[in-house]
């Protein structure tokens, strides 16, 4: 086998490999864009940014809630006094969890760039 081909060979794998990286990774825009929407002004009728913050991050009143699970959220709709009166689907729910999942992400890259900066 030549160079050439040897290269092409490495190139076709190399490029797989990419597309596969990529199409592991799910595009949930559709699903963050909902949870944004859901947790700004629409879940319980004011949304979970009233008591979590537009970032989620607690202010205060309630906790962080950026990186929770469904079942999180559904354990704090049944058990949490002033979330017993919201209703929502499993679908609200997983939208709510994806964008509570970007955040969490970019906060994490946020603090990995402030990290390497000091460094």
């Amino acid at each position: 086998m030549g160079m050439r081909q040897e290269a092409f060979g490495v190139f076709v794998v190399g490029s797989a490999l990419i597309l596969a990286a990529c199409s592991s990774q799910p595009d949930n825009s559709r699903e963050v864009a909902a949870g944004q929407r859901l947790h700004e002004e629409t879940a319980g009728g004011v949304g979970c940014a009233s008591c979590h913050g537009m970032n989620a991050r607690g202010e205060g009143l309630a906790p962080d809630i950026r990186g929770v699970t469904a079942d999180q959220i559904i354990d704090s709709l049944k058990n949490t006094e002033d979330m017993r009166e919201i209703a929502l689907t499993k679908a609200d729910i997983n939208d709510i969890v994806a964008f509570l999942a970007m955040l969490k992400e970019k906060a994490l890259k946020a603090q990995q760039a402030v990290a390497a900066q000091q460094d």
